[in-house]
């Protein structure tokens, strides 16, 4: 399982190095978590789910799942 730590590193790290790279030493998180860190950072505004619902093409309902899980984790908190 990835740290605190080894995704904050990631988030710093994306603008600089190529997605790829970093993303083979964060192995553990699934390709949704990816694409909702990568989502995030690229995004200055408040992001709702159902924004991220129609960049990924799944439901909220899926979407919103998947955020719970990654605030349980300490990924991302929700405001």
């Amino acid at each position: 399982m990835a740290t605190l730590q080894q995704v904050f590193y990631v988030l710093q790290r994306m603008k600089d190095v190529r997605f790829e790279k970093i993303f083979k030493s964060v192995s553990e998180l699934e390709k949704g978590m990816r694409f909702v860190l990568i989502y995030l950072s690229l995004n200055k505004q408040d992001v709702y789910a159902s924004s991220i619902s129609e960049e990924m093409g799944i439901s909220r309902a899926r979407v919103g799942m998947l955020l719970q899980k990654m605030s349980n984790k300490g990924f991302i908190s929700k405001t």
